[in-house]
């Protein structure tokens, strides 16, 4: 019974995840589709790219929601984990990562979009938020600053997913293998999906971004 709805809340999740928040808003207001501009990212940068921060902002957020609320819609068919929260260590944290993993999975590979989505970056912190409030909100907030000022925007979701990984496996993950072998594999994927971003990264070709032009 407990496989059925682990499989259940992973097919949940992943639909979940399949909602694209860039797509959307580029198609409602723009009547374009994300894909075809800019990097072909749909996710929250490649939104800032082109059509500028009031737009990149609700899809961010809409994103980390998304994932967030796969983490606890797989709680509750699960059973398990949902009731279990504290401020400060947020949820129990194996049964989020199962709802949530598959969320930003199935908003990195979408089926629907022919498995081109985002990279992942708003859904993971939407992840760590809801494991851990103040460490999710604390990372965030250091990554928005660290975009203002680096402007390298790959660079600093990657050292934001590894630093998080660090912190969460030493102080957050109380030695739980599955937690901490997930939170490495959440960081080897943001990798992977910025892969292209780290060849560019290494010859200095990468393009910075302004968040106020």
């Amino acid at each position: 019974m407990l496989v059925i709805k682990i499989i259940i809340a992973v097919i949940l999740g992943y639909l979940l995840g399949n909602i694209s928040c860039a797509s959307i808003l580029s198609k409602v207001f723009f009547k374009k589709d994300i894909r075809t501009l800019g990097s072909g990212n749909a996710g929250a940068t490649n939104v800032l790219r082109n059509f500028g921060l009031k737009y990149a902002v609700p899809v961010f957020f809409g994103d980390a929601i998304k994932c967030a609320g796969a983490g606890l819609l797989g709680c509750l068919i699960i059973g398990k984990g949902f009731e279990n929260f504290t401020f400060w260590y947020g949820f129990d944290q194996p049964y989020i990562f199962i709802g949530g993993l598959s969320a930003i999975l199935g908003h990195n590979f979408p089926i629907f979009m022919g498995f081109k989505g985002g990279k992942g970056v708003a859904c993971s912190l939407g992840l760590l938020f809801l494991m851990n409030p103040v460490l999710g909100a604390i990372f965030i907030f250091l990554a928005a600053i660290a975009n203002i000022h680096i402007r390298l925007y790959s660079l600093v979701s990657m050292l934001t997913m590894l630093l998080s990984a660090i912190i969460f496996t030493i102080f957050d993950a109380k030695g739980e293998i599955f937690e901490i072998l997930t939170l490495w594999f959440m960081f080897a994927l943001m990798v992977f999906m910025h892969r292209e971003n780290v060849k560019r990264l290494f010859k200095g070709e990468e393009k910075k971004v302004d968040i106020f032009k």
